[in-house]
């Protein structure tokens, strides 16, 4: 069932963010695997970006590529601008992080247009910050702190107070 299935992602997610990433994996591939069997793509495609965090996290980088680029040929197939921003700046984070920075700029560009294009706040401000660590890993200080602020502006269009400190933090780790 559908709720089984969003409750196995949201346990996935949780659990990424706890740095727990082993049950992380276990519940997104169980909710990926839920998600197929019902024909349900756009959970799929937000299994597979969960997958592919969880992969980047622990420089997994062609496991994180393949669930990447898998999740984001579904939010292509279905024209979802906000996951197909999310998996695209995602592209653009992993190519900052293996050093291929021209790379990381087209994905990190495509993904903000998507983004803008969505209105989705959450994906306009995952694409400012991986704009933002593209900058600071090229010691682009000025522009990687435009790019942090943007974010924190996002997120305070929000009221994500936790957004918000991230970014500071961020802002404040280059002074």
């Amino acid at each position: 069932p559908a709720g089984v299935a969003e409750a196995r992602l949201g346990l996935g997610f949780y659990y990424r963010h706890r740095g727990e990433y082993g049950l992380a994996q276990v519940y997104s591939e169980q909710a990926n695997n839920a998600f197929a069997q019902t024909g349900n793509h756009r959970g799929q495609t937000r299994s597979l970006y969960n997958l592919s965090c969880i992969f980047l996290d622990q420089g997994l980088f062609a496991k994180s590529l393949q669930a990447n680029l898998d999740g984001l040929a579904l939010a292509d197939a279905g024209r979802d601008r906000k996951w197909q921003s999310f998996l695209s700046t995602q592209l653009g984070i992993a190519s900052t992080t293996l050093g291929e920075y021209a790379r990381a700029r087209q994905y990190l560009r495509q993904g903000l247009r998507w983004a803008l294009a969505s209105g989705d706040q959450p994906s306009v401000g995952h694409a400012y910050s991986g704009i933002g660590d593209l900058h600071r890993a090229q010691g682009q200080w000025a522009a990687a702190q435009r790019n942090y602020e943007q974010d924190a502006a996002s997120y305070q269009r929000m009221r994500d107070e936790g957004g918000i400190l991230y970014e500071d933090i961020n802002i404040g780790d280059m002074l």
